[in-house]
């Protein structure tokens, strides 16, 4: 055997020595990971919090926000609902106080308004993810209600689980959400006070379902979901022109469109009812752009 060869050789076997270790040192996390989350599983202190905060009101519904609520949420089982009016923002939340922790701030004197800012966290080193819920222990617990007579933004960062948004009747001026992995679910099941200005979603891993988007009526809808099933309902009362680019990766999905609107941008795609005779209210038009890589997006009418 030549020097080449003998130097190829040991390349070769150092090569496959650092595999085969790079294989035990996941190997053995994994077994740790496991391990940390079943003894916590047994030795958790569930601790139960509501936080209330008192937010300014508006004197007229303007198109201004008032202020920001955002929520940055790592594991858990979330949802977001619509308070009574005159009431604060509430948190209501149930974990485990030895590996999580909930934390809030104001900031009454934001460019824009107010900013009322939720935490919650990890905190042990050795972080699980969740993974507990799946041994016997619990799974956190959040649940945020906003007033609906003052007009906010929201914006939203959440980890793995599941997180549930049932956003109608409120007086929302901007939505923007990133979702991790999991199970994410959007729903407007009346009109919004005022149409939204922008709704961004984003979501990396999972199931991925928007209902009723229509009721929201934004002017931008920005859709970008990268792996697993997505399923888009425009479905509700447009009140305007909207313009809506919806992206996804390496999963199915599913486009409904909604009746008493005119649609640009779908070629060969005529399911939209229309009525025959012209409106004396001009019908909004939805100038929609859809991307779809290794998977496919359905587009159906109304009644399909």
């Amino acid at each position: 055997m030549s020097e080449t060869d003998k130097r190829s050789s040991s390349w070769l076997k150092l090569g496959c020595l650092g595999v085969l270790g790079a294989v035990a040192l996941l190997a053995v996390w994994a077994v740790a990971v496991v391990g940390a989350a079943s003894i916590r599983a047994r030795n958790e202190v569930i601790e139960s919090r509501t936080l209330s905060r008192p937010i300014p009101r508006a004197r007229e519904p303007s198109g201004t926000p008032v202020g920001r609520v955002v929520l940055n949420f790592t594991v858990g089982d979330f949802r977001v609902v619509r308070g009574e009016p005159g009431d604060p923002v509430t948190v209501e939340a149930s974990f485990d106080r030895r590996s999580y922790a909930l934390h809030e701030s104001f900031d009454p004197r934001n460019d824009s308004g107010w900013t009322y800012r939720v935490t919650f966290e990890e905190t042990n080193w050795f972080k699980d993810g969740g993974l507990r819920g799946l041994l016997g222990g619990s799974f956190p617990k959040i649940v945020v209600s906003l007033p609906p007579d003052v007009p906010l933004a929201l914006e939203g960062t959440f980890g793995k689980g599941h997180a549930a948004f049932d956003l109608g009747g409120l007086w929302l001026t901007d939505v923007d959400l990133s979702f991790d992995s999991g199970a994410m679910e959007l729903r407007v099941d009346q009109p919004l006070v005022a149409p939204v200005e922008r709704i961004a979603i984003r979501s990396r891993r999972g199931a991925t379902l928007l209902r009723s988007l229509g009721n929201a009526s934004p002017r931008i809808l920005e859709i970008d979901h990268r792996m697993g099933g997505l399923m888009v309902d425009l479905g509700g009362q447009w009140v305007r022109d909207a313009d809506i680019r919806i992206a996804s990766s390496m999963g199915g999905g599913r486009l409904s469109l909604p009746d008493g609107v005119i649609i640009e941008g779908l070629p060969n795609q005529p399911l939209a009812a229309v009525p025959a005779a012209p409106p004396e209210v001009p019908l909004p038009t939805l100038r929609i752009s859809i991307s779809s890589l290794l998977g496919r997006m359905d587009v159906v009418g109304p009644d399909r």
